[in-house]
């Protein structure tokens, strides 16, 4: 499909538009309740040139010197220059409420000065999912968004990959993994790539 100058910049500012962070899942603090902020979308995969076929179900493990680290596709994902990827968050030290990234107050009890940056678990639990089968053009489909509680505290929104994208194999409650992967192409301004998380499903032990 050939789109006009016109059309590929709509494509672009929607794409853009609806997977940055948009911050309206709820987050859930390590005793299970329900908060009214954080949650994300997962990075942008299609408002990159070229414009292409993107498989949401799979994409190869980044392995890059610290000279050619990718740049990380969400402000709370970070890539330190030596070890491995994770995800970053804050702890309120008053009421245990966890959200993404860096915050100064607390959206649970309002408390200032309270918040506390960690390192979040790379592990947790599928909260909720959806099975996307219509996407934007280019976006190989279906694939399941999912929402996942990681243990310790926090809640995040990102794509579930390596399984069957159906009812029968995405379970709730199901055992995830973060996993960090190349951005499914996205580049930016000077062709350096981008750095997403997954969620890979992990075995159930008994």
């Amino acid at each position: 499909m050939t789109l006009t100058r016109d059309q590929d910049a709509r494509e672009r500012s929607a794409c853009r538009t609806f997977l940055q962070d948009a911050r309206d899942y709820p987050t859930r603090s390590s005793d299970g309740v329900d908060l009214d902020t954080g949650g994300v979308h997962a990075a942008c995969v299609g408002c990159c040139p070229p414009m292409q076929s993107l498989d949401l179900t799979a994409s190869p493990l980044i392995g890059e010197s610290v000279s050619n680290r990718p740049l990380p596709a969400a402000d709370y994902l970070v890539v330190p220059d030596e070890g491995d990827p994770y995800l970053q968050g804050s702890r309120c030290s008053e009421c245990d409420a966890v959200f993404l990234g860096d915050r100064a107050v607390c959206g649970r009890c309002g408390g200032r000065g309270t918040l506390r940056t960690e390192r979040l678990s790379d592990r947790g639990i599928l909260y909720s999912y959806s099975i996307v089968h219509r996407s934007f053009p280019g976006i190989v489909v279906p694939f399941v968004s999912a929402v996942v509680d990681l243990d310790g505290g926090g809640t995040v929104k990102g794509n579930l990959v390596d399984v069957n994208p159906t009812p029968e194999a995405v379970v709730f409650d199901m055992p995830v993994q973060v996993v960090y992967r190349d951005a499914l192409g996205r580049l930016d301004s000077a062709g350096k790539r981008y750095l997403a998380f997954f969620f890979t499903p992990l075995p159930e032990t008994s």
